[in-house]
């Protein structure tokens, strides 16, 4: 028997996968615009969804279901996330000037971890910009390391952290670590370094952390078939009105 939290869910689910699909149909319609020099005089057309009033009409069955829901500490995760940040840039940072250093074979060099050693206000600079981006990321990306009992998964926070290195860091211009078979050896070879590097760490720093709770839940089952509902009196039969709007997503701090 279905239960009224996956009811509401599906139908709103279905509402945003509608609005999704009608999104990406006015993208690939803009794009031919393009391709036909038509996007300075014809805009493409777009459909939005807007307040949708949708009657359901149920009855409520006496059992229950039980299900496990994992409640976030957020002011916690926040502050985790951000010790955690400025822990994993000095290691980031360590790792990658290490590695290069060694290319590039003295710290008087023209490379950009050279001048970043030797000027502190770059370096600093750097290391800021490394941070945020290190906790814009994993907080952003959270529900794919948290576990269903709130702990960690440290090969997935252990992936997310790479791939910021590598996005924003490794293949950023000004590091010159592109376009060469020696810069992808170089590349392969800091990531390598740093793999082995976090993969130690961080069970250290986040030992026995947890950013959440599961809290047992109780959601009702409810009866919505018309042929069931047919066998129920009328006085046993709840009526719910529900207004759907679509919304844009606040984007992550």
């Amino acid at each position: 028997m279905p239960q009224l939290s996956k009811i509401l869910s599906s139908i709103l689910q279905d509402v945003a996968t509608a609005q999704h699909e009608a999104n990406m149909y006015s993208l690939r319609l803009a794009s031919a615009y393009r391709d036909q020099n038509q996007g300075a005089t014809l805009n493409a057309p777009a459909a939005l969804i807007s307040d949708i009033d949708l009657t359901l009409q149920c009855a409520f069955s006496e059992e229950f279901a039980e299900k496990d829901i994992l409640h976030i500490n957020q002011t916690f995760l926040n502050r985790t996330l951000k010790d955690l940040s400025s822990d994993l840039t000095s290691l980031v940072y360590d790792t990658i000037s290490s590695v290069i250093l060694q290319q590039e074979n003295a710290i008087e060099g023209n490379g950009p971890i050279a001048r970043l050693q030797r000027d502190q206000t770059l370096k600093k600079d750097f290391l800021n910009f490394l941070r945020d981006e290190m906790f814009r990321y994993l907080k952003g990306r959270r529900t794919e390391y948290t576990k269903s009992d709130g702990s960690i998964d440290y090969a997935g926070m252990q992936e997310g952290i790479l791939n910021v290195v590598y996005e924003k860091i490794l293949t950023h211009p000004d590091l010159k670590l592109n376009g060469t078979e020696d810069s992808g050896r170089l590349r392969k070879s800091i990531l390598e370094n740093l793999s082995e590097k976090i993969k130690t760490t961080l069970p250290l720093l986040l030992k026995d952390t947890k950013i959440g709770s599961p809290e047992r839940h109780q959601s009702l089952d409810v009866i919505i078939a018309s042929d069931a509902l047919e066998k129920i009196p009328a006085s046993a039969i709840q009526t719910i009105n529900l207004k759907i709007s679509t919304r844009s997503l606040p984007g992550e701090e």
